[in-house]
């Protein structure tokens, strides 16, 4: 009799041990399955953060094509020939070109077709950056008359004379950096930046942009 309970008490044993076991292995493989999802999630989650960076990187800021926005200056000497380039200039202009620049009292526009329409807008800038893709950007940029006219702060339209270099009157306009835009006579619109300074002198007009954009 004895004998057959301890038969019985060792079965009993052996089937809770194993009931234990099948337990704790349900336990550890349902924590590595939630492991598996939670690492699944976290990947996919990595991945799609990763994705949105490259592809912020890929397209560049828009900031770019803000109307007012100036990432750089070109520098022009009093005949037109360029001297250097503070930063990377978003300018778009296939023929025109402004100079001097920095300029004082006055400006010329020189360009071969006919001018229709000027316009002086107040610009904006920022911290020196790095722009990917900076060219592709800007060749996606334009923008449309009412765009650049409604925050203008000088504009010259019928007025324009029709010459190959236009010798423009700064002297309404307070020292500091512009964003001119000229429409010609086929609607396009083409830009350029520009500093006006107290001074002609190069070095001044670098230290001043260095000081307000940052």
């Amino acid at each position: 009799m004895n004998v057959l309970r301890y038969r019985v008490a060792a079965i009993i044993i052996t089937i809770k041990t194993k009931m234990v076991i099948m337990n704790t292995n349900g336990i550890k493989f349902l924590v590595y399955g939630l492991g598996v999802i939670l690492c699944c999630f976290s990947s996919c989650r990595d991945s799609e953060e990763n994705g949105d960076m490259e592809e912020e990187m890929e397209l560049g800021p828009s900031i770019l094509g803000d109307v007012d926005f100036v990432s750089g200056v070109r520098f022009f000497d009093p005949i037109g020939v360029p001297i250097t380039e503070w930063r990377t200039a978003n300018d778009k202009s296939i023929q025109g070109t402004l100079y001097p620049n920095p300029a004082v009292d006055q400006i010329i526009l020189s360009h071969p077709d006919t001018i229709i329409a000027i316009w002086f807008v107040d610009a904006v800038c920022g911290a020196d950056s790095t722009y990917a893709n900076f060219e592709s950007i800007m060749d996606t940029v334009s923008f449309t008359r009412e765009e650049v006219d409604d925050i203008s702060v000088l504009k010259l339209t019928s007025e324009v004379p029709v010459a190959p270099n236009l010798g423009l009157s700064l002297t309404s306009l307070d020292v500091g950096l512009y964003k001119v835009f000229w429409q010609l006579d086929d609607g396009t619109i083409e830009w350029q930046n520009v500093y006006k300074g107290s001074n002609p002198e190069l070095s001044d007009a670098q230290s001043a942009l260095n000081t307000s954009c940052q």
